[in-house]
């Protein structure tokens, strides 16, 4: 499976990936090691993503170190497309498949996020809601 890594959100990124779940949502994983996002395709849960760039069995993600690098990022956009939400260390891959991030990367990647949709084409609407999960974190 061919990946393919951002810095920045687009609109394009958007009309690819947006609308996951319901309107104006978008997910991506911040990836530590390659320090860039990956989005998460519209039809794809966090876990079966995960599963299949890494080749491995769903109820073995907890126990395989690559997952950890992996934080997810959710990001809502208003009615006016305008950046309203973000939510950062929680997904489906956390809750139900135990795979757990340490607070260092969590950190990081709240960091990187904030600079992904600052230098994106999006505006953001204030006050953003800016929320970094740590309930699922190793440390």
């Amino acid at each position: 499976m061919l990946l393919r890594y951002y810095n920045t959100l687009t609109q394009a990124l958007f009309n690819q990936y947006g609308n996951r779940k319901e309107q104006g949502i978008i997910s991506f994983f911040y990836d530590v090691e390659e320090k860039a996002f990956l989005p998460i395709p519209p039809d794809t849960e966090h876990a079966d993503f995960v599963s299949k760039i890494f080749h491995i069995e769903k109820n073995s993600l907890k126990f395989d170190e690559r997952p950890k690098r992996l934080i997810p990022i959710i990001i809502k956009m208003d009615e006016n497309f305008n950046v309203s939400k973000i939510l950062i260390g929680v997904s489906g891959l956390e809750i139900g498949y135990g795979v757990r991030h340490s607070k260092k990367d969590l950190v990081r990647a709240k960091r990187m996020t904030v600079k992904f949709v600052k230098y994106g084409e999006f505006k953001i609407k204030k006050p953003l809601y800016l929320k970094l999960e740590k309930k699922y974190s190793q440390n």
